[in-house]
């Protein structure tokens, strides 16, 4: 799901049920509501998706095409445009796509204006740990070169902090799947120039990790103690 803050409603897309699906609600606080739209996307589950807030689209990439893990993962790009009636759903051509994957983490960067992706898994016991940004203008997808990074994972949570300017996740597995046993480290991404607060409600910072990306210096930062289990 991804929150659209020009309608103010939650959006979900996909998923299983008896079999995969591909129809979009969205849910505005008391009702869930079916979306009619064209175009969509082939059925699919655990895509990763957010919400481009400049223009106005829900940004989805990848998901699993089959109720196997032993079956390739999508690497498609799609766009969904709320504004019309009925809704569009765009599949977007783009440049350099990350590999294919499912339960990967998407969170919309707000100080630099990019999607940023980053882990899931692309086949059983196939978890990753790369992160990629996303152009929407430019329809482009850039890997970030890193010098250290968290640990592959699937089916993590990741957000993004807009008063620290940073991305923030927490959790995942690392083995497998179709199973696994799950994580609790907590870890930042954001500029260099980000103020590192001395302390999170789930612990102090313990580790600093470096990255670089076509001249930009960024931080993969692990937090420590007393997270959620």
């Amino acid at each position: 799901m991804a929150f659209d803050s020009t309608l103010n409603v939650m959006v979900m897309f996909g998923g299983w049920s008896a079999g995969l699906m591909n129809d979009t609600w969205t849910w505005d606080g008391k009702t869930w509501t079916a979306v009619t739209t064209t175009s969509p996307p082939t059925p699919r589950s655990f895509v990763g998706m957010a919400y481009d807030p400049p223009r106005n689209r829900i940004v989805i990439f990848g998901g699993n095409l089959a109720g196997s893990c032993s079956f390739p993962p999508s690497n498609q790009t799609f766009e969904l445009d709320l504004s019309v009636s009925p809704a569009t759903w765009t599949q977007i051509a783009t440049a350099n796509a990350p590999p294919r994957r499912a339960q990967s983490a998407m969170a919309y960067d707000v100080t630099n204006d990019r999607m940023i992706l980053f882990g899931g898994t692309g086949g059983c016991d196939q978890s990753l740990n790369d992160t990629w940004t996303f152009d929407s203008q430019a329809s482009t997808w850039i890997p970030l070169t890193m010098d250290g990074k968290p640990a592959a994972r699937w089916g993590h949570s990741f957000v993004y902090d807009v008063a620290r300017s940073e991305g923030l996740m927490f959790g995942g597995t690392t083995a497998g799947p179709p199973t696994g046993p799950p994580r609790g480290d907590t870890w930042s991404f954001g500029e260099r120039a980000a103020v590192i607060p001395a302390a999170s409600s789930w612990g102090l910072i313990v580790l600093v990790l470096l990255v670089l990306s076509f001249g930009t210096l960024a931080l993969w930062r692990a937090r420590g103690t007393s997270q959620p289990v």
